[in-house]
């Protein structure tokens, strides 16, 4: 019997999802790092991204794994505790995505699933419901409060997909603190909607100025932080209003899991002393923001982490000077950064992340 993967039809999508993967993971108002994640379903057959891998090496790297879509949704109806386990394992062992039960659950032949930073500016406003609802009119879409990625999440997701007409399931799905999904027939359709959708939720960035880096290297001397290199991601601290937003808490997950929870503030050297001080028991040192001059990160962070640091600092960019945030309770973070999953795929970054201590 021909498998859907010797397929002329499996090999068109296959190369689709590719390439409209490699577009997606290269624009860093959607994917960052290793963040994000695609898939296609034909047959039995769910292709999605392995964890840990980035979406924009798709067409230079092997980024995906093929899965069994009725051993993993089987699974999740048992309530196995790892649905995905034995399921597929790609090329030199890579494990499926931490969201494959997601990809399985939502009933769309393609579906994108990204850190879509316009969303992202949303998605943590706890009184954003009403705007979305204007922005996204005519859409079908839904929103799902914050879960811990993985089983949670897909449970989450399938309920309010569920309270949809079986005939007109959600093609979009706001994740709050988390990002968005987007599911359609095929990777054309569903990249030009997640291009829809971020531009309804297009939101002009708070205009930053210049960070001090003559006043941030006299502070960092010899304490084991530098200023970032990523000119944008010194805007978190160029502001009152993004100081305060970012030293609200963790606002997403991916910041928890490469960068620590939450960061730190600190006007002089006296203060980073301080946070060095209190942070020497932890696996991370926090990003630190100097008010009025700009941000200082570990000597450790590498560029996956820089990333990260300027992901932050666009998503904050973006969220109102007056707006109340939510952020990720401590019980979040603890579930995040004590998760095999997520270890697993932060292990797999380790050259480009802080090194534990």
């Amino acid at each position: 019997m021909e498998r859907p993967q010797d397929t002329e039809d499996f090999h068109r999508a296959a190369r689709s999802l590719l390439e409209a993967s490699a577009r997606v993971g290269s624009n860093p108002l959607y994917v960052q790092g290793a963040g994000g994640n695609t898939s296609l379903k034909i047959g039995d057959v769910l292709r999605v991204k392995a964890s840990g891998t980035r979406l924009a090496d798709a067409l230079v790297s092997d980024v995906f794994v093929d899965v069994s879509l009725s051993r993993v949704r089987q699974g999740v109806r048992d309530g196995a505790a790892d649905p995905v386990a034995g399921a597929g394992l790609g090329a030199g062992g890579l494990r499926p995505s931490i969201e494959t039960t997601l990809h399985a659950l939502m009933p769309h032949p393609v579906v994108f699933h990204v850190h879509c930073v316009n969303t992202l500016a949303w998605a943590i406003q706890p009184s954003a419901a009403p705007a979305l609802a204007a922005r996204l009119d005519g859409l079908a879409w839904a929103m799902v409060p914050y879960c811990k990625p993985g089983l949670d999440l897909t449970r989450a997701v399938a309920a309010a997909v569920a309270e949809r007409p079986a005939n007109a399931p959600a093609d979009v799905v706001i994740l709050a603190n988390h990002g968005l999904i987007v599911g359609g027939a095929d990777c054309a359709a569903v990249e030009a909607l997640l291009d829809e959708v971020a531009g309804r939720l297009r939101v002009a960035p708070r205009p930053a100025g210049n960070a001090d880096r003559a006043r941030l290297e006299e502070i960092a001397a010899g304490s084991g932080y530098r200023p970032t290199r990523r000119d944008e991601a010194h805007g978190l601290a160029l502001s009152p209003a993004a100081v305060r937003i970012a030293a609200s808490g963790s606002l997403y997950p991916d910041h928890v899991v490469f960068l620590g929870p939450g960061v730190a503030v600190a006007e002089d050297r006296a203060a980073l002393d301080r946070v060095v001080s209190a942070s020497g028991a932890l696996p991370f040192r926090p990003v630190v923001l100097v008010p009025g001059a700009g941000v200082l990160v570990p000597e450790g962070l590498g560029e996956a982490g820089e990333e990260m640091v300027a992901a932050l600092a666009m998503v904050v960019a973006r969220i109102p000077d007056g707006a109340g945030v939510s952020c990720l309770s401590a019980a979040d973070e603890q579930a995040l950064l004590n998760w095999d999953a997520e270890k697993y795929r932060q292990s797999l970054q380790t050259s480009q992340t802080l090194q534990p201590r």
